[in-house]
């Protein structure tokens, strides 16, 4: 709980010390069932984020409860830089669902967030045509919520994907 707790409050140096402990379980969660990069992720510290991934047991792919991980988490609270550092990690899982059946790409689109929407459209095998539990894709929850740019970054990428496949 510590590396937790330290996590949360953004304490890189604490972070960085609980991280030498060889009994330290970076993949432990919270009671609300967070994990010390989610809880880092959310707020958007990316020095501790970058910390937690050079742990050789780090499971950035993680869920429990809604299955939100770090990268849908960092996503849906808009922390640019938290996406990046995520994104370099070779283990990521770019199309990995919350219990909705969302993804970072769908959370992103929704919420109007260009500049991730933009990151993840340039990872490799990332999956515009997912739907979530009620069937919508990260382009009809962009259009729903009237954002234009979004919208048509997604339209973009859709026409990319026809384009080489065809």
């Amino acid at each position: 709980m510590a590396l937790i707790k330290a996590s949360a409050f953004g304490h890189l140096e604490v972070v960085e010390k609980l991280l030498g402990d060889p009994g330290i379980d970076v993949n432990a969660f919270s009671n609300d069932n967070r994990t010390a990069l989610m809880i880092a992720a959310i707020y958007g510290y990316a020095g501790t984020v970058r910390a937690l991934l050079k742990s050789k047991s780090i499971a950035v792919n993680a869920s429990k409860g809604d299955k939100k991980t770090a990268l849908i988490l960092a996503a849906l609270y808009c922390r640019k830089e938290v996406v990046g550092l995520l994104l370099s990690f070779a283990e990521i899982d770019i199309n990995s669902a919350d219990s909705d059946g969302r993804t970072a790409l769908m959370h992103a689109s929704r919420k109007g967030y260009e500049e991730i929407v933009e990151l993840l459209l340039e990872v490799a095998g990332v999956d515009i045509e997912v739907r979530d539990f009620r069937k919508r894709t990260a382009l009809s929850l962009a259009s729903d919520q009237r954002h234009r740019r979004v919208v048509g970054l997604l339209k973009a990428a859709k026409l990319r994907t026809v384009a080489t496949r065809g």
